[in-house]
Order: structure tokens, then sequence, then C-alpha cells
């Protein structure tokens, strides 16, 4: 009698193809081979590299951005002494560079007013000026933006709250107020506010903080600043203000604090060498760390500032 023949399953073909590929997997690709045999691998991007022997015209460091690389700008005081189309040029410049968002200090308006129709108007030509920027801008109050009932109004019903975070790939910003509800302070409400933020981000990678006046630096210790402080022992994290119009950089507990000059402010800047001068920053996260960068202003040129004309 003859043997019934077997009869092949899918599941026995399906065993037979991965054992078939498992014996040949030496022979594929660079297996088995020393590395110095296999082709180098095109960072990505990069269509191909010229196969080149001995020295190659070009450094061996990687095309590639470091983990969470991003770029946010920071922009000083408008006001205060307001110099027209300063901080439009700026905006124009940051435009050109297109960093994710831009940032600021506070004093975008010279306030000073309870006429709400001058007060609208001095917004108007700050939002002429951000028609110039492509990118996301974040606001932070200042004096100047919250000094009389009208400036109160109108920054609520433009900007909306005077203190707020976000989180932006896993690094937290806090945009505080040193204009509070009782005077130039940082209230209760606000400390709660910030504390909570604080708390319910542990795993962030890093802390920007924004705030107008440099209140660590005031005769009369804040309470509720060193409060804000306090939480972020143990973080890595960076402050950065506006409101004196000249700029400093500070090592306070281990951590960079910068205040800025100014982004238009002023009628009559002495220069860098007085910290007094238009520019912004760079921030750029790379590796989980920022890397600062200051851009004076002066340093820009149009592309079509000599043409062939």
């Amino acid at each position: 009698m003859r043997e019934p023949r077997r009869v092949a399953t899918a599941g026995n073909t399906i065993y037979l193809i991965i054992a078939f590929l498992f014996l040949l997997t030496p022979l594929a690709g660079c297996a088995g081979q020393k590395a110095a045999d296999c082709p180098e691998k095109p960072p990505e991007g990069l269509t191909a590299l010229p196969e080149i022997e001995g020295p190659k015209p070009w450094t061996d460091r990687s095309l590639e951005r470091a983990p969470g690389y991003f770029q946010f700008a920071v922009c000083g005081d408008r006001t205060g002494g307001n110099r027209p189309g300063v901080f439009d040029r700026a905006m124009k410049a940051l435009d050109l560079i297109e960093p994710q968002f831009v940032m600021c200090v506070g004093d975008l308006i010279e306030g000073n007013s309870d006429d709400p129709a001058c007060v609208a108007a001095m917004h108007d030509d700050v939002d002429k000026g951000l028609a110039n920027l492509s990118r996301r801008f974040f606001f932070v109050p200042g004096n100047h933006d919250l000094n009389t009932p009208a400036t109160l109004t109108e920054y609520a019903r433009r900007r909306g709250p005077a203190y707020y975070h976000f989180v932006y790939r896993d690094v937290l910003f806090l945009c505080l107020s040193t204009i509070d509800s009782e005077g130039r302070t940082i209230g209760e409400a606000q400390t709660v506010y910030f504390q909570n933020a604080i708390r319910q981000n542990p795993g962030a990678k890093w802390t920007f903080l924004f705030i107008h006046h440099p209140v660590w630096l005031d005769e009369k210790p804040n309470a509720n600043w060193e409060k804000i402080e306090k939480l972020l022992e143990g973080r890595q994290y960076t402050v950065f203000a506006g409101h004196t119009h000249d700029y400093c950089k500070q090592v306070r507990k281990g951590m960079n604090y910068y205040i800025l000059s100014v982004t238009g402010a002023l009628k009559e800047p002495k220069g860098i060498k007085a910290g007094e001068f238009d520019h912004f920053m760079i921030v750029t996260m790379s590796g989980g760390r920022p890397k600062i960068a200051v851009l004076a202003l002066d340093g820009f040129v149009p592309e079509d500032i000599i043409t062939a004309e």
C-alpha cells in the first residue's frame, strides 16, 4: 500500500520560508563582513556622497540635528522711548531666520494713556510690525503695557491673560506678569498657578521663564518670586527679563539669568559696550540643552543692499 501523500499546510509553508531566510541572512547586506568593507550610509536627506579614496573634502561632523532640536527667539523692550521702525525691522530679520516662535519680555506699547482709541492705535502699531513675522509670537506684559485702566482693558481684549504657560517638545515655558492686580509684584494667585504648572511637568527637559522686571534685583526680596525659584531647585532652567534697557547676564543659583537690552526702545542707545543696543536672542535647544546667541540688529543687512543696477 502506498504511503499517503503529505499535504503542505499554510503553517508548514511559512515555517520553511522563515528557515530559508534565516539561512540566507549572513549572505545579505554587510552581515559577516568587516565594517571597513561596508559602504558608508549617507545621512538622512543627503542623496549621495562621491566615493573618494583618502582625505575627504569635508569634515566628519554629523549633518543631522541633535535630538530635541528647535529654535526660538526672544526680543527686548520696544517702548520707553520708542524709535519707529526698529521693531518692524527686527521682525523682518527674525522672519529670515525662521525660529519656531518668538518670545518677548514686555513693554511693547508706550501706554500712559487712558484714551481707549489711543491705546488701540498703539497696539495696532505693534501688530503692524508683527505682520512682518510669519512665526508665532508670544506676549508677556511690561509696566508700559499695563499702566492705566485703558491699557489693562485693551491688553485683555487683544492678548488675553497676563500670565500663562505652555510646553513645547518637552520644554516648559513660563510667562509671568510683574504687573499683577496687587501692583508691581507677582500676586498670590499667579504664584499658585506657576507652582502648579511646575509640579505638573516634572519631566520637562528644561524650563524657560519670561518676566518683565528682573525682580531678583529688587532691594526688598520678592517673596513670591523666591517661592517659584525654590520650586525650580534641582531643575535646569533659564530666565529672561527686560525693563532696565541695558544688557546683563548673571549666574544665580547656578542658572543663567539674562536681562535683554532693547528692540526699538531708548531714544539714543549708547552702544554695545554700554549694554544699550538693539538686538534679539536666538535660543537653540540641542541635545536637551540651550545654546544662546545674541544677535545685534545692526548686523543684519538687506540681501539687495547692492544690486547690478
